[in-house]
């Protein structure tokens, strides 16, 4: 099968996926307010994504990898730039809020990458962070290793949410944090993962034939959403984090007599 570079191809699967419109919803919830802000998007998802994201409101500009630069560009036209974990090619103090996308878990140095963000945002700016959630112990990890389903393009699998406050700490004040997609969800977005990689493997799959895949699949999803409405007690599989610039200034984090940060003894809560 060709890449799926059509535009109105890219626009129907994602009618189809619930996991990725909830991920467009829990981003967008998260910005305060869109209107007359400059905003910069800095990611390693889906172009189909940025499309709405822009359509949100506000000013955009996008920054991806070469390698989907002419995906993007093609799907969103202007204002599309080029990335890389060291140089973000934007001037200081340029936007209200920046977006990052799927990226933290792909870069090296994800403080150096955050100092880098801090310094192109306003003094009062907003940085957005999704990130998927790491659970150690999920069912959803073994699950995963046995259908071969994995991110081979990533630093580290994600972070908890006191790792990701440490990341964020020198240079911002975290002002929310949520999680979305729970455990039936995620079961049905791997399983389907796995079966759409497997028809491609064997062959030539059509446009067609995919967008039918994924309409069964989309049944799943949306049986699976309601099971997890009884999943409420428990953290996502995805973080959505607010976070405020202030001056940057490295600050360590007071241990407690157990050797725990306060951070870890109040967000550590026994997850699925």
């Amino acid at each position: 099968m060709n890449d799926i570079n059509d535009f109105e191809l890219l626009h129907r699967l994602f009618q189809k996926n619930l996991l990725l419109r909830t991920k467009l919803r829990e981003i967008v919830r998260s910005i305060a307010n869109l209107e007359k802000n400059m905003c910069l998007e800095i990611t390693c998802s889906t172009p189909i994504l940025s499309y709405y994201l822009r359509k949100a409101g506000g000013k955009w500009h996008t920054a991806v990898s070469e390698k989907e630069h002419a995906l993007f560009v093609k799907c969103l036209g202007e204002n599309v730039h080029v990335f890389t974990p060291n140089e973000l090619p934007f001037k200081r103090n340029t936007f209200d809020i920046i977006v990052l996308i799927d990226v933290l878990e792909r870069v090296q140095s994800d403080v150096d990458f955050v100092e880098q963000c801090h310094k192109l945002l306003k003094s009062e700016g907003f940085l957005i962070v999704h990130t998927p959630q790491v659970k150690r112990r999920s069912l959803l990890n073994f699950l995963r290793r046995i259908l071969g389903v994995r991110q081979n393009d990533t630093v580290r699998p994600g972070y908890t949410e006191s790792e990701l406050f440490r990341v964020l700490r020198d240079g911002f004040n975290m002002r929310e944090v949520k999680t979305y997609s729970h455990f039936f969800v995620e079961t049905v977005d791997t399983v389907g993962r796995a079966i759409v990689e497997r028809r491609k493997k064997r062959g030539n799959i059509t446009n067609e034939e995919l967008l039918k895949l994924y309409r069964i699949i989309n049944i799943f999803y949306l049986l699976a959403a309601q099971f997890d409405l009884f999943l409420f007690f428990t953290k996502g599989n995805y973080i959505v984090a607010t976070a405020q610039r202030r001056a940057w200034r490295p600050r360590r984090a007071p241990v407690l007599i157990d050797g725990r940060s306060i951070v870890d003894a109040v967000l550590s809560k026994p997850g699925v």
